[in-house]
């Protein structure tokens, strides 16, 4: 029984250690998207801008005299 409680008290030590890799490599996408899309902005591409939207995205940009979608469907 001692014994499965050091095993225990070990893996639950190191547990946190396993996920912060995890949580890493997901922050450090995230980071490099905001980053493309602040590039994006500066140099007025709207083209790659509008690559990193969800295929559902629908917003209204500050440049847009209206609400636009990512993609229109055939029905409009």
């Amino acid at each position: 029984m001692t014994r499965f409680l050091s095993v225990l008290t070990v893996a639950a030590l190191f547990s946190p250690l396993l996920f912060a890799a995890d949580h890493s490599a997901d922050e450090q996408k995230i980071w490099s998207l905001e980053h493309d899309y602040w590039r994006f902005v500066q140099a007025n591409d709207l083209e790659h801008y509008r690559g990193l939207w969800h295929a559902q995205f629908l917003g209204w940009p500050y440049i847009s005299p209206e609400p636009c979608a990512k993609t229109i469907s055939p029905t409009g």
